[in-house]
């Protein structure tokens, strides 16, 4: 057969090789460890946990109650006031988009 290449295989049926047997006794899977999920970015920047707003809002609950002289009697205005300051500090940006960043993608 001109112009017609083939490939011969080398195979040979008295030789062949199997995969060593498995033992019976395999080493135990390693157990999966959970991992906590990321939490969900509405804006540029992430929104707070729940522990990190409340201690946002006891320190500029403290520092109200600084700048008036610690006075008793005011604090829940002080807590009132801060919790105010921090839901404003927090909110996004009426009329400005946020900010999407490319997701990374995982191909190698």
């Amino acid at each position: 057969m001109e112009g017609r290449k083939t490939t011969a295989r080398r195979t040979s049926r008295t030789a062949t090789t199997r995969p060593a047997p498995v033992s019976a006794a395999k080493e135990p899977a390693k157990p999966k460890v959970a991992r906590p999920k990321a939490r969900p970015r509405t804006s540029a920047a992430a929104v707070p946990l729940i522990e990190e707003r409340r201690r946002m809002v006891e320190m500029a609950a403290y520092f109200r109650a600084e700048r008036r002289g610690f006075e008793p009697g005011l604090e829940l205005e002080d807590w009132f006031s801060a919790e105010a300051e921090i839901e404003a500090q927090l909110a996004p940006v009426p009329g400005k988009k946020p900010v999407r960043r490319p997701r990374k993608s995982h191909a190698t």
